[in-house]
Formats: structure tokens, C-alpha cells, sequence
């Protein structure tokens, strides 16, 4: 079997395995795996579990204006400071 056919006959599903109380006591990929541990415990029983597939889904793309930005601080460096008279 090749890898796409294993890719997509595990992504169909898995097998799950039942005690006779109804807890489970296994989940497998491939559904010989559950027989052979229902052919080991004779009162076992196994059911197959669907699972979702994936769907593609298109996002639109949108274009927004651009974030606002403050205009940039220039920092004077010590030696051009001057003292702030507040009188």
C-alpha cells in the first residue's frame, strides 16, 4: 500500500474497541488491528469512528490604511541642551 493510500484510509476514520461494559479499551488505525484484538478477547466488539475532513476555506484579502504613527522625537544630545528658565 502506498503512503497516499495509508494517508487517506487513516484519515477516513479509526477503529475503536469495546469492553463488554462499554469502556473503551483501544483505538486503532487499521481495522484488522481491531478484529485481531477482538479475535484475542472474544466478548470485545469494535466499531469504526468517522472523523471530519478538513475544508479549505478562501479568506479575502483586505487591504487597510496604514497604522497611525506619532511623528518621531529628535532628542537633542547634552551638548546642545539649554536650561529652561521658568521665571
Amino acid at each position: 500500500m502506498s503512503d497516499i493510500q495509508k494517508i487517506s484510509y487513516i484519515a477516513d476514520g479509526y477503529f475503536s474497541v469495546y469492553k463488554p461494559d462499554g469502556t473503551k479499551y483501544a483505538d486503532c488505525g487499521w481495522e484488522r488491528d481491531a478484529i485481531n484484538l477482538c479475535q484475542m478477547h472474544p466478548e470485545y466488539t469494535y466499531r469504526k469512528i468517522k472523523t471530519l475532513q478538513p475544508q479549505t476555506v478562501t479568506v479575502p484579502y483586505l487591504e487597510m490604511e496604514p497604522d497611525k504613527e506619532l511623528k518621531q522625537q529628535l532628542i537633542l544630545p547634552e551638548s546642545e541642551l539649554q536650561p529652561l528658565d521658568l521665571e
